[in-house]
Formats: C-alpha cells, structure tokens, sequence
C-alpha cells in the first residue's frame, strides 16, 4: 500500500510538472510570445500590423469566393483580422448568416457557428488576440449581433477601450482575457459598447479597384477623414454578370502577383502617405504569393512581418481541416500542449488502476 502512495504521489508531481511547463502561463517566462511573436506583447494594439482576410467566411469553389480556406484554416495560418458580412437569410426568415452580397449568391451559413469557431480559438490559445470587422449589409441591429455572439460563448472577449486613440500593449489584453476587438460600419448602439463603431477608430483605403495596378492611399471610409488607424484593401474584382446583374467577383489569376511585391509597394506607399504602418491588412487567397528567384517565399506573412519588424519564418499554409475544424480550432500552438482536463482524466486513470478500483 505504501509503495502504491508513494508511486502515485510521483506520478501526481510529474504532471503537474508536465503542466506547468507545457500550459503557457502569462508574464512567468522571457519566452511569452504574443500572437506569435514576443516582439508583439509590449506593443500597443494599435502599433502592429494585422494580417487579415477580406470576406473571410466566403471560401470554396465558388465564383464568389474570396478565400481557398475557411475560417479554422485561416486562424491556423495566422490570420488575425477578419471581414464578416452579416446578413438575414431573407426577408422572411430572420436567421443571422454570412452572405456575399446577396444570401442566394453565396450562403456560408450561420453567423453562431461561425463565431464558434472563434471561440474555440481563443480558449485554445491564451496567447492570441483577433480583430472582427462587421460590414453590416442587412442593418441588424447590436443586440442581434450580441445574441450571436451569446450563443457562441464568444462575448466574455470581447474588449471596450477607452479612447480611440489609446489602445493597451498586446500582453495587457491577454493579461485580461479580453483579446476579442470588435468593429462594426453601420449600427452602432452604446448598449453593446464593445461592439464598436469602425469609423471613429479606423479609416479604410478604397476596394473597388480593377487591377493590381490600381492601388492608392487616399481616405475611401470615412470620406476624407484620418482616424487613429487604418486598414488597408488589397484585393481586386473582376465583374461577371448573374441572373442579368452585374456582380463584383474576386481576381484569382492575379493574386500571386497581388499578394507578393505588389503588396509590399501598396503598404510602402500608404505609410509614406500616412506617416504610419498600416494597422489591418485585407487580402483575398491570403494563401498565394510568390517564391522569388532566391528562393525566398514572398506572401501577405511575410510582407507584413517586415512591416512590423520581426522575423518571418515560412510555414505550410493551408493543410489544416478545412471545412471541417479540429476539436481544438486547428492551432499550431494549441497542437502542443495537452490540456488540463487531459491530465486530469489521466490521472483518475492511473487512480484506478493502481487501487483496483
């Protein structure tokens, strides 16, 4: 019997051992890495450039998709803005669902589940902070939004902050456990004040540009007018005609050359316009890029690690499930670690195995 206690009390130590060492705790090592970069914790929110995708529901086979992977996939990559279009399902049916344009063009299904995965992101990776960017086609109103976001468990994120122009260092949204920011352009009602009203935060660059050759940095939202930070659009449409209208649908022959040195001039210019980085960076297929004659990878990761002056280190992207998430939300960094409940149930294992329970 001694010996039992005393082989149980070892095994105990040992995986709270393990724990310890393998479940990131916030500001206890030099190695804290914030959205996957230690640079980035002392860093206010608003001094870093995000890598972001522009209609990041909208992937798939389809005409009107923006993306080649979905949304899991995207956070896996280290994507960490997304644009969301929200929508009803039609006139009759008041379903909450991401849509592109119209629900009968593109129907990526429910905003609650989509917002799932968000939520399971975040509990998975205590490290990461993510931007959401609401275009709000169908004028639903904020306690709609804050309905959705209740069902997906995804509201205790969210973050209010207290100026338009003074935004906590990454490492002090994590601290907090409010690592969610949350934009809306239309709609903004202060009884949901983390729902927040893009436009008196954040200016946007223009999107209806024809060629990759188009790009400028002028004021498109709000017209003429600076905000503390910006987001830059860098995609291109093609127009194409649907049920006899004319329907704006992404260029995906030239997004290599869209996502590559392109890219790299777009945000060059505007920072030299601006006299600042650009804080959100929208693309389609932010999987495309280029590999250069050096053999260096050139893509929206590693044009904006340059951007913000950290190290790019190349990684496959795309190969996670997509369409179908992992139970941990695709994480690179989740893939990891063994979960507290993991070692719990291990250890009521061992329990009974060694009393012959």
């Amino acid at each position: 019997m001694k010996v039992s206690i005393i082989i149980l009390s070892v095994l105990i130590i040992s995986f709270s051992v393990i724990i310890t060492h393998q479940i990131p705790l916030n500001n206890t090592s030099n190695d804290l890495k914030c959205n996957g970069f230690s640079e980035f914790c002392n860093r206010n929110y608003s001094s870093i450039t995000f890598v972001g995708t522009h209609n990041s529901y909208a992937s798939g086979n389809q005409a009107a998709a923006n993306q080649n992977y979905d949304i899991p996939t995207q956070l896996k990559d280290g994507v960490r803005a997304f644009a969301l279009d929200g929508l009803y399902h039609n006139t009759t049916d008041k379903t909450l669902e991401l849509c592109h344009t119209s629900c009968d063009l593109l129907d990526s299904g429910s905003i609650v589940m989509t917002l799932k995965n968000f939520t399971i992101f975040l509990e998975n990776n205590p490290n990461e902070v993510i931007t959401i960017f609401w275009e709000n086609v169908d004028k639903i109103t904020a306690s709609e939004y804050k309905d959705a976001y209740d069902q997906a468990g995804l509201t205790k994120y969210a973050y209010i902050p207290e100026s338009a122009t003074e935004w906590p260092t990454l490492s002090s949204l994590i601290e907090s456990d409010k690592r969610l920011i949350n934009f809306i352009d239309t709609g903004y009602d202060s009884s949901v004040p983390w729902l927040l009203s893009e436009y008196t935060y954040v200016f946007e660059t223009p999107f209806e540009v024809p060629s990759p050759d188009s790009f400028t940095c002028t004021i498109d939202r709000p017209k003429g007018q600076s905000r503390p930070m910006y987001l830059i659009n860098h995609f291109v449409y093609n127009t194409i005609v649907l049920g006899g209208k004319d329907v704006d649908v992404p260029q995906v022959s030239s997004a290599n050359t869209t996502n590559s040195n392109n890219l790299k001039d777009h945000i060059e210019k505007c920072r030299t316009t601006f006299s600042k980085i650009p804080n959100f960076v929208l693309v389609d297929f932010y999987d495309k890029g280029i590999t250069d004659e050096n053999g260096n990878v050139i893509n929206v990761f590693s044009v904006v690690a340059g951007v913000n002056n950290v190290t790019y280190v190349y990684t496959e992207l795309g190969d996670g499930n997509n369409g179908n998430p992992k139970k941990n939300g695709g994480s690179r960094i989740s893939d990891k670690l063994m979960s507290k409940n993991s070692m719990f149930a291990l250890s009521v294992i061992i329990v009974f195995v060694i009393f012959g329970f």
